[in-house]
């Protein structure tokens, strides 16, 4: 049995990065999620594109989710590998991006359960608290999904 249509969202090509396929492993790490969310023979969502639901509390203004599973209604952002050297890095902007990005998700959900998916686990570690210390996202689903190196 498939979840209800996600009301206005719209399906479309998202973030490249710039890069071709065979170089942008954050892209690889997506597909290889979306394949395990929605799989064949309804799935998966095609690789590069994103759903967008528009924002309530900023007039409408479109958030993207990387995926949202047909079954349930669940909608997920996917973080491939480099996360955590930016978190390492850059602590205070990754804080204030995770945030932004998760706040506006939880305001386009429509009340619908949001998961972030990480390809690190030091990554998943560090939102999983950031979320359980910032009011509003205590909510959000936070999983680590490891994938293998390829080539």
């Amino acid at each position: 049995m498939r979840a209800p249509a996600i009301g206005r969202a719209v399906l479309c090509v998202g973030d490249d990065q710039g890069k071709a396929y065979d170089e942008n492993r954050a892209r690889q790490y997506e597909d290889y999620i979306k394949a395990m969310i929605n799989p064949p023979p309804e799935g998966p969502t095609p690789s590069g594109y994103v759903y967008y639901l528009p924002n309530a509390t900023q007039g409408g203004k479109p958030v993207s989710f990387d995926d949202w599973q047909q079954a349930t209604g669940i909608l997920f952002e996917i973080k491939g590998e480099g996360i955590t050297n930016l978190i390492v890095d850059l602590p205070n902007v990754m804080e204030a991006r995770f945030i932004r990005q998760a706040t506006q998700q939880i305001a386009a959900s429509g009340g619908r359960s949001v998961v972030w998916i990480f390809a690190e686990e030091q990554a998943a570690l560090f939102a999983r608290k950031l979320f359980d210390d910032t009011p509003g996202l205590s909510g959000i689903t936070v999983g680590y999904v490891p994938w293998a190196k390829r080539g």
